[in-house]
């Protein structure tokens, strides 16, 4: 949520005498916090996680630079590493014929817009990861 504040800054003169005031703008950026489903690769159990819902903290949080979404069929988003591929990062969820690579975060809403899972998708995102699970001992 960014909130906008007007600052007044103090008055001054021109040169041709006249009065002059400017305004400061300052963003102040206050993240919410959501809950999401994170599933490491390698562990079959998925782990309940609160994230700023920003793109730094995301990023953060599976271990990447930049990452994309795809839709599970289910309406949920799953985020992941961009460069999994390329860096031969281990498998974790299988999602139709995709396999998707490294630490893998599923939260609602739409590509752009990520919102926080209610205690009944949490529930069912746990049991569509245990039968959607890549294990590669």
């Amino acid at each position: 949520m960014n909130s906008t504040q007007k600052k007044k800054c103090p008055s001054t003169t021109n040169a041709k005498g006249k009065r002059k005031t400017s305004t400061l703008r300052s963003v102040a950026q206050n993240s919410e916090k959501i809950k999401a489903v994170i599933q490491y690769p390698g562990q079959p159990a998925s782990k309940v996680v609160q994230v700023n819902n920003t793109k730094s903290a995301i990023c953060q949080l599976i271990g990447c630079k930049c990452f994309t979404t795809v839709k599970l069929p289910s309406g949920y988003i799953a985020i992941y590493d961009k460069d999994g591929y390329r860096l031969e990062k281990r498998l974790s969820v299988r999602i139709g014929t995709k396999s998707l690579p490294g630490a893998v975060l599923i939260v609602s809403g739409s590509d752009k817009h990520f919102k926080g899972l209610l205690t009944a998708d949490i529930q069912n995102i746990r049991e569509y990861l245990l039968r959607n699970f890549i294990y590669i001992g």
